[in-house]
This record gives structure tokens, C-alpha cells and sequence, in this order.
């Protein structure tokens, strides 16, 4: 907004053809995912200066190097996709994987499968993604206002920094047919889960599904008890038809056990997403758990209003118990379905 409201007409480069070589340049190094720094824009273009405009005065300084970025439309970003490879780099895999998935819903099993004429053999009532979200307790909590200028923003970490970690796993799992029951979003903590207070237990929201393992992970045998419990409540309805579950990688839902006991339990195919590509193909990844994280920090934020709250976190006297409760009470009131922000958060994630 302020960017906008002081904007002003760009002012005509002075070298366009050094700068249009710069922007080919800039635009090859970004391809490879190479970094660009201040020193590139300055070297290069001194260099591109003296080849095509020989005995002109160049001064490289921070005031052109603003006004050319400016001009080409270019800015600093933070680092973001955390992947070998390039999204351009994954198309091929993607578009190989959508012919197939496309082969698979045009063709029907037998003579007389009856097919929708729009979607195929599995309507979106018959589909499902379902995707792993790491979660901690302090999520989207990174941001302050502070005084301008300020060399230094600081803001205090409560636990000393472990509530910012991992603290339990989310498998969400959604269909993207909002006016349907949706399954219950599934917690997985770390530890034993072994001695837990029965007041603990009772207090954990009903609609989330709890459990406990040594790494707070999804793994081999949680995927095989927990992911048929997690879906059979929402297709009471769909039984008799056989639907569709698209996932990752993860090594628990590749095994041939896996696809097995979710054909046999639910009657669902499984359908793997090409390796390395889930943040792009999988919208649980891409934007339903990522909106959820940033609402459990709203929620967060909203409980510390109370004096009481923000004592036991600046003294960091909330125990461990206490913030699973919370964790448990904030999920269900943003990912289930049943709630008012659970509908709209839904809605949106079938828009996208």
C-alpha cells in the first residue's frame, strides 16, 4: 500500500541495452536456481556497460540498482520451495502422471460400470486427498511491530524455542464435495502416550482423532490402523462404491499392505502422486494445511489475550498436557467440517 501511494512514473534507463542483456542474464541464473546478489547486478552490468557503450561513465550504485529493479519488475523474496529440483523442472513427471490418472478414470472396470459422463468412474464424492502436516505448538508467530528502523526484532520465545518445533503430525484427509461429512482430522503425538491422566483424555476434543507413537510420524503401522479408521466415518453412504484415495510417497501408504487393507476395509484405491511434486499436486499441502496452521496461530494469539494465559507463557509454566488439549480443541474448530470456519476453510480449499 505504501509502495502504491508514494509510487511514482518509472525514469527511462540509461543503458536499455545493457539492462535488456541484464534481465536475459538475471532471468537464466534464476532458471538453475542460482542466487542472485547485489555484487551480480553490479558486476554484470559494469561488465555489460563497457562492452556495449565503450567510454561511457557507469557509476554502479544502490540508487540505480533500485530504480533497474524497478524497472524490470524484480525484488527480494525469501527462500520458499525447499526442492531439488524446480517446479518447471517437475512438469514432464506431473503431466506423465495426469495421463495416466486421466487413462485410469476413463476406463472402467467391466461392461457395465455405470461411468459419470462428466468425472468419470469416480465422481468428486468418491475422492479424497489425504497428506501429513507437521505442526507445533507456536505456529506463524514470526512477525511483530516494532519502530522503524529497528536493527534488531526481537520477540520472546516461550519454551525457549521447543514449542516452535514439530510437536505432533496432522493427517488431513478431504473431499472435495463440501456438502459431504468430511473425515475427522487425525493427531499423532510424540511418546508412548502410556501414562496420560484420565482428565487429559476426556479433555481432548472428540471430534480429532488422538494417538501416540516414539517419533509423532506417520509410519508403517499407523498408516494401516489409523488411515481406514480415519475415513470409514465418511463414506457411510458411498458403501458398495468403490472410491478413490490420492496421497504422497510415504513409504506406509506405497506398500502393497497398504493399498490391500484399504481395499479390503473401505473399498478404496489407492493412487499414488509422482514423486517430489506434492507441494505442487497435492492441495492438503499446498493449501489446506498450510491455512490451518496459520488459523491455529490465530487461535494461539487470541488465547493469550487472557492474563492468566499470558502468565504461563511468559513463565513458561504451560505443561505439555495442556497445550495437546489445546492443539486438539484448535484443530477441530478450524478443520472439521461441522463448525461454521471448518465449512468456510473447506469451501475454500475446493475453489482452489
Amino acid at each position: 500500500m505504501t509502495r502504491s501511494l508514494l509510487a511514482v512514473g518509472k525514469r527511462a534507463a540509461r543503458f536499455p541495452r545493457a539492462e535488456q542483456e541484464l534481465e536475459k542474464r538475471f532471468k537464466d541464473r534464476r532458471s538453475h536456481g542460482l542466487r542472485v546478489s547485489e555484487r551480480w547486478f553490479f558486476t554484470t552490468m559494469l561488465q555489460l556497460v563497457r562492452n556495449l557503450y565503450p567510454g561511457s561513465q557507469f557509476v554502479a550504485s544502490r540508487g540505480w540498482l533500485y530504480r533497474c529493479v524497478h524497472r524490470l519488475g524484480i525484488g527480494r523474496r525469501t527462500k520458499t520451495n525447499c526442492k531439488s529440483h524446480s517446479a518447471s523442472d517437475r512438469i514432464p513427471a506431473i503431466r506423465e502422471w495426469l495421463v495416466g490418472f486421466r487413462r485410469m478414470l476413463c476406463t472402467p472396470l467391466s461392461k457395465t460400470m455405470k461411468m459419470d459422463p462428466t468425472w468419470g468412474r469416480f465422481p468428486p464424492e468418491l475422492r479424497f486427498n489425504c497428506d501429513q502436516v507437521p505442526l507445533a505448538f507456536v505456529n506463524d508467530m514470526d512477525r511483530t511491530f516494532d519502530r522503524v528502523g529497528a536493527r534488531e526484532v526481537w520477540i520472546a520465545q516461550a519454551g525457549e524455542g521447543a514449542w516452535e518445533k514439530r510437536t505432533c503430525t496432522l493427517q488431513l484427509c478431504f473431499s472435495p464435495n463440501p456438502t459431504r461429512p468430511q473425515p475427522r482430522p487425525a493427531i499423532i503425538f510424540r511418546g508412548q502416550g502410556i501414562r496420560l491422566a484420565e482428565t487429559e483424555r476426556a479433555a481432548w476434543h472428540p471430534d480429532i482423532d488422538v494417538s501416540f507413537n516414539t517419533k509423532g510420524w506417520a509410519n508403517n503401522e499407523w498408516c494401516l490402523t489409523n488411515t481406514p479408521k480415519q475415513l470409514l466415518p465418511a463414506i457411510p453412504g458411498l458403501r458398495g462404491q468403490e472410491a478413490l484415495l490420492i496421497c504422497d510417497n510415504l513409504s506406509g501408504q506405497c506398500s502393497s499392505e497398504f493399498r490391500s487393507t484399504m481395499k479390503k476395509t473401505c473399498n478404496v484405491l489407492v493412487w499414488n502422486l509422482p514423486a517430489g511434486t506434492t507441494d505442487i499436486t497435492q492441495p492438503v499441502d499446498a493449501g489446506y494445511g498450510r491455512a490451518v496452521k496459520q488459523r491455529i496461530g490465530k487461535k494461539l494469539a487470541q488465547w493469550l489475550e487472557d492474563e492468566e494465559h499470558l502468565q504461563k507463557w511468559e513463565i513458561g509454566a504451560l505443561k505439555a498436557s495442556e497445550r495437546r488439549i489445546l492443539l486438539t480443541i484448535w484443530v477441530s474448530l478450524i478443520a472439521a467440517v461441522r463448525y461454521p470456519s471448518g465449512e468456510l476453510l473447506i469451501n475454500w480449499v475446493c475453489r482452489f
